[in-house]
């Protein structure tokens, strides 16, 4: 199945600006849709949460073994971040299946703020990275609005700590040894699909998270307006069929074809399907970093991208939506900083300002 995952002017629509030099960080601090920032998600509630009644274990190192695993507020609860394979966590607690775990590491501190409790809480729209040490291994990546105790500082890093839940089976002790978790997760593994839809609907004005089950990891966002299949209705959920298109590295031992030379935005507009999904090699002008919000559909919600001059004489507005393997370099960036680029075309025609959206591949 191929899954569809969505995921001008110098002041441009529908983005939040991020911290670069000259502009003060954290800017947007506060309330979180209508919401004390207290109770954003993953707030204070969540902590109070975590502090009730749970079976008490000696406490033990584990390590996750799944490739990627949530953390969550509560046994089934709202997913608090997204812990990496091979991280490490404290076990102090268990509740069926499910255990109470201590996460720690590092963030940056310009993407926290105080809650008001004496905690932080995560201010970046798109999350923060929460690493082994400053700059270090990634270790999970927390939600905007997860709450955090904090621990030290370390110039521009905080150490901080967060107690909450994981699916027993998704950790194994240091010995190799796996806890007591022999059923599957609730929900985890989706029924056959029966041989055809039951209906389509059309995913709504704000859009939708796709994920695995009910209560299980995100996929990715829906965008709205985007077309699916019904498969199974049960208890409020839809199960669904989307198809679409992503990036294919090419076979191993295959180099890629090199990245087109000398073509303008002007020329991506006027053929869009002739470039679509190709490599461009750009010269582009630095101006800002940005967070798309969501009325931006051409990128998901909080994805960061590069608004710049592009190439040509008019040197027009273009985006390039930034990698989070690439992310640490952009913020360094300078405004009116000049880089040479290589760019997949996403878009030649954003639908909300008509400039053309890459995905970095390469600064060079």
């Amino acid at each position: 199945m191929a899954v569809g995952v969505t995921a001008g002017a110098p002041e441009p629509y529908g983005a939040t600006r991020r911290a670069l030099p000259g502009w003060r960080r954290g800017a947007r601090r506060g309330s979180a849709g209508g919401v004390p920032r207290g109770l954003a998600a993953g707030g204070v509630a969540a902590l109070v949460l975590a502090a009730l009644p749970c079976g008490a274990v000696a406490q033990s190192s584990a390590v996750v073994q799944a490739t990627g695993e949530n953390l969550r507020d509560a046994p089934s609860g709202r997913i608090l971040a997204v812990v990496r394979g091979a991280a490490g966590v404290e076990v102090v607690g268990e509740r069926g299946r499910w255990r109470e775990v201590v996460l720690e590491g590092w963030i940056w501190a310009l993407s926290v703020g105080p809650t008001g409790a004496g905690s932080l809480q995560v201010d970046a729209a798109g999350g923060e990275n929460l690493r082994a040490e400053p700059n270090g291994r990634i270790l999970a990546r927390l939600n905007q609005g997860t709450v955090v105790e904090e621990v030290e500082r370390r110039g521009r890093w905080v150490r901080a700590r967060r107690r909450a839940w994981m699916w027993a089976a998704s950790l194994r002790l240091p010995d190799g040894a796996g806890f007591d978790a022999t059923s599957p997760a609730p929900s985890a593994t989706p029924a056959a699909p029966p041989s055809r839809p039951v209906a389509r609907r059309t995913v709504p004005g704000e859009g939708a998270v796709l994920r695995v089950s009910p209560d299980s990891t995100e996929l990715g966002s829906l965008a709205p307006g985007a077309e699916v299949e019904v498969l199974e209705r049960r208890g409020g959920w839809a199960r669904v069929r989307v198809e679409g298109w992503i990036p294919e590295p090419p076979p191993a031992g295959v180099e890629p074809e090199p990245p087109l030379a000398g073509i303008t935005a002007m020329e991506l507009a006027d053929h869009p399907e002739r470039y679509q999904g190709k490599r461009l090699a750009w010269s582009v002008q630095f101006i800002s970093l940005e967070r798309a919000e969501r009325i931006r559909t051409e990128f998901y919600e909080g994805e960061p991208f590069l608004l710049a001059r592009g190439p040509g004489e008019d040197r027009p507005i273009v985006y390039l939506a930034v990698p989070p393997e690439l992310l640490d370099r952009v913020e360094t960036l300078e405004p009116l900083d000049r880089l040479e680029v290589v760019g997949r075309v996403r878009t030649a025609r954003s639908p909300l300002t008509g400039a053309p959206v890459l995905d970095l591949l390469e600064i060079r």
